[in-house]
């Protein structure tokens, strides 16, 4: 993302126009600099490196896109965000196994990360979906330097990431984001209890259709890319069987679907499709005030 950014910045500082970036403000050229209209080789250059400077700059002073991170005052993100390091995770990407010692924290920012049981036999369901909202490795939080569970991205995007032990020493020295990771471990929690009740109590289509909104909430739009195959194991049935239940979703215009990419269309009716685990679990990150 930053790459093409970072073209695109070049792109534009072409004979120096910078119309098209209303939100950057190049430093001011000083009065005796004159240039050729033209666009002379001395004017572009000038103007690319003024750009590049600006754009540096707001990629540094961004507020994050995660939920938690961006509710931090401005003073603690400030003295936290050099530390933390753009990436992209691609789909289907397990980013780390039960057991493992964790080395990087995970914060998404517009990509969804599933909490994977992995079974004796090979079969797999998840216990939590983490988006924008959230922290990838929650184990963390209670002082674990080893994962919890298996996470897997299901849906491809931006995170930040942070060193496990930076991640440590800020959590000890700022009150701030002590206290926030600490109100989303308890949300996160009641997150699983209820996804375990609903896996128990729900059918196949109600819980189907509390995922697809999970995950709408989380991508910031939508439309996002996933899989039959991979929905079908996040919530542990059998591929023909979310065959089934997505030609029906579709039939009945709630979503659009075609290679591998989901479109809500009608996001009212998939509420009343939905169970009530979706308000429940949408309440207490409320409650709690962590959004994104």
């Amino acid at each position: 993302m930053r790459k093409i950014f970072a073209k695109n910045l070049l792109d534009a500082a072409s004979c120096g126009d910078t119309g098209v970036l209303d939100k950057i403000e190049p430093e001011p050229v000083a009065k005796e600099q004159k240039f050729p209209k033209n666009c002379s080789a001395e004017g572009s250059a000038f103007a690319t490196l003024n750009l590049i400077r600006s754009f540096l700059g707001m990629v540094r002073d961004r507020v994050s896109a995660n939920g938690l991170l961006a509710a931090l005052p401005q003073a603690d993100w400030a003295r936290m965000r050099n530390d933390f390091e753009e990436t992209h995770l691609a789909r289907h990407t397990t980013l780390i196994e039960p057991g493992q010692r964790i080395s990087i924290i995970h914060f998404p920012e517009n990509c969804i990360v599933s909490t994977v049981a992995v079974m004796e036999q090979g079969g797999s369901v998840e216990m939590a979906t983490t988006g924008c909202e959230g922290i990838v490795e929650v184990g963390a939080i209670i002082g674990s330097d080893t994962a919890l569970s298996k996470y897997v991205v299901q849906v491809p995007g931006d995170a930040l990431t942070i060193e496990y032990q930076t991640f440590k020493k800020w959590d000890r020295e700022i009150p701030a984001f002590h206290k926030m990771l600490q109100k989303y471990m308890q949300a996160h929690v009641v997150h699983i209890l209820q996804s375990v009740a609903c896996n128990a109590a729900h059918t196949i289509e109600r819980r189907a259709a509390r995922w697809l909104l999970m995950a709408q909430d989380r991508s910031h739009g939508d439309s996002f890319l996933l899989t039959q195959e991979y929905f079908a194991e996040m919530l542990g049935v059998s591929r023909p069987v979310v065959s089934t239940i997505a030609r029906a979703f579709q039939k009945a215009g709630l979503i659009k679907y075609a290679r591998g990419k989901i479109t809500i269309a009608n996001r009212a009716a998939l509420e009343e499709k939905a169970c009530e685990c979706y308000r429940v679990i949408k309440q207490v990150y409320d409650f709690h005030a962590i959004d994104c």
